[in-house]
């Protein structure tokens, strides 16, 4: 668990109920995200996550989009379907999506072809 800094009654983000036990996060004023952790590899960790979940972020919209215009039609599907088994490959490889939802996304995809073509 991540130690985090304490703030005191009169932060606006912060409400004090004393039946919650202190001090207490208002979620309508930006998350929790804006609580900073006090250890200096936990505030490095803050750091390389938000760059890990960035590049993810990349590998993610990619494979979705192309299933978007999969699903929509037109233009060259076997282009389209290739393009798309090798953004899941690549996802996998660099452990976005585990190995069986790649598998599953695939599967899906070939079924549905498979049955607008007959």
């Amino acid at each position: 668990m991540i130690r985090e800094r304490r703030y005191s009654k009169k932060n606006s983000k912060f409400n004090f109920y004393p039946q919650a036990g202190g001090l207490i996060f208002n979620i309508f004023q930006g998350g929790c995200r804006d609580i900073m952790p006090i250890i200096k590899s936990a505030i490095k960790k803050v750091r390389k996550d938000k760059k890990r979940t960035a590049v993810n972020g990349l590998y993610v919209k990619a494979y979705l989009g192309t299933l978007k215009k999969i699903k929509r039609g037109g233009g060259d599907v076997k282009k389209l379907i290739s393009l798309f088994y090798s953004q899941i490959d690549k996802a996998i490889k660099h452990k976005v999506i585990h190995k069986n939802k790649g598998m599953r996304l695939k599967s899906r995809i070939s079924k549905k072809l498979s049955a607008k073509k007959k």
